[in-house]
């Protein structure tokens, strides 16, 4: 069970630093958070919770991946099965 348990950790906190590589690689593709934030209509602070942590709508995602080519399940943490 604990052996379990730990996989499990250890699965969730790779996806997060993906997304979070993701995300970044969003950020630096588009010239930065402003940047980013009025290519797809949404505020810099959005941007900026993305950048560290906050979850991120399908939508917003997917606007990012038309922008930057990046897939959106990238961009909201979802693991490929």
């Amino acid at each position: 069970m604990l052996v379990l348990a730990h996989q499990q950790l250890t699965g969730w906190i790779k996806m997060i630093k993906d997304r979070q590589y993701y995300i970044d690689k969003a950020i630096k593709k588009c010239g930065g958070q402003n940047a980013l934030a009025r290519l797809i209509g949404v505020s810099q602070m959005a941007v900026w919770r993305w950048a560290h942590g906050g979850g991120m709508s399908w939508a917003n995602a997917t606007a990012i991946g038309v922008a930057t080519g990046i897939d959106p399940a990238r961009l909201v943490g979802k693991r490929e099965r």
